[in-house]
């Protein structure tokens, strides 16, 4: 006799009403926004895949089951990426697990789809919280920090050989916009050549930045309005600033080399160039047919990820700094793991509601890192 193993049904399977997932995000009203629902129900999705993997559903499920999931590693299917570890995952994807079964959990006893809250069975000693050991990996050790904040640190392990070597332009102005204002990826991402603004507020202009080395001065950076966050302007300052400078410079020579037409002169005019992406990827997409190709196309998340990671390990190894171990606690490498560091030095020195303004927080609760 062949036996089948059960697979939990997808959203669109479940008749009207009987999907608990999105029965606890209607629950939860403006406190989730449209990014987080996505992201908690792919994690919903590999509980319940799991869950089928173990001949269980999600209303069958009990204090045992949560803790055996729990304990083990984050599943690699249902939408999820490859898992770091294979005998267990981190604190921090364990209590986003534990947040949405709590949650979808006391929603359904409320609804009256479940008599029994499973999580609440739990022991309250093996209910998930964030380990120091995580908490502190996922900032960058203060030695390492405080030499990327300086701007002759990112020119030392990044070098520029030559006036084609444009990227390594591009990395250092890109690694000095995130140490000094704190932005995520996809706000990185989304930068445009008109959003660098002079420290009067006024439109740049090729002109006044032909020689960042003999024009010091801060730079503003207006950062749009997303789902997740709040658009707000952030100054670079005068050091950090030179080298942006000397990427727009280098921009613009990029523009009129593939796009075989002059850059525009004040970003004010809205000329082409100053509306292309502030930072660009080395390669273009293949464009579709009919399609003119972009000459500064954007850049993605991996290449942003890359070039910072690569810049981080330069800098743990001029600074005689050890590398991340392998098999140890995973340390956070990429954008992110600035971002934080750049959220716990304004915790450290300035008053909470303008550290939420500046990391463009709809809510002082989204604040993870605490200062000690």
């Amino acid at each position: 006799m062949i036996t089948t193993t059960p697979q939990p049904r997808t959203a669109a399977d479940l008749p009207a009403g009987a999907d608990p997932y999105k029965d606890w995000t209607d629950s939860m009203g403006d406190e989730l926004n449209a990014s987080s629902k996505i992201a908690y129900r792919t994690l919903w999705d590999a509980w319940c895949w799991w869950l089928g993997e173990n001949g269980q559903t999600w209303s069958t499920a009990t204090a045992a089951t949560i803790q055996q999931f729990l304990g083990g590693p984050a599943p690699e299917r249902a939408g999820r990426r490859k898992a770091l570890s294979a005998t267990h995952m981190s604190s921090y994807t364990r209590q986003r697990y534990w947040r949405i079964l709590r949650g979808v959990y006391h929603r359904a006893v409320a609804s009256g789809k479940l008599a029994n809250n499973p999580t609440l069975d739990v022991p309250d000693e093996k209910r998930p919280s964030i380990s120091e050991v995580d908490r502190l990996s996922q900032v960058l050790e203060p030695a390492v920090f405080k030499r990327l904040r300086k701007a002759k640190t990112l020119s030392t392990i990044i070098k520029v050989k030559n006036e084609n070597d444009w990227w390594h332009v591009r990395d250092r102005a890109m690694l000095a916009v995130l140490v000094d204002t704190g932005i995520t990826t996809s706000e990185l991402i989304a930068l445009r050549g008109v959003d660098l603004r002079r420290a009067d507020n006024k439109p740049l202009s090729l002109q006044q930045v032909a020689h960042p080395e003999s024009n010091s001065q801060t730079l503003l950076l207006e950062v749009m309005l997303s789902d997740q966050l709040v658009g707000r302007q952030l100054e670079i300052s005068q050091p950090m600033a030179e080298l942006v400078l000397m990427w727009v410079c280098a921009r613009a020579a990029l523009f009129a080399k593939r796009s075989g037409r002059p850059p525009g002169g004040d970003a004010g005019q809205h000329q082409p160039d100053w509306l292309e992406p502030l930072f660009v990827a080395r390669r273009a997409a293949a464009p579709k047919p009919g399609v003119e190709p972009q000459a500064l196309p954007p850049m993605d998340p991996t290449s942003v990820y890359y070039a910072v990671s690569q810049a981080l390990k330069r800098l743990r190894k001029s600074a005689g700094s050890a590398q991340p171990a392998a098999g140890g606690p995973h340390v956070a490498q990429g954008p992110a793991v600035i971002r934080n560091s750049v959220i716990r030095l304004w915790l450290d020195t300035l008053e909470v509601p303008e550290v939420v303004a500046r990391a463009g927080l709809k809510r002082m609760e989204s604040l993870r890192l605490k200062a000690e």
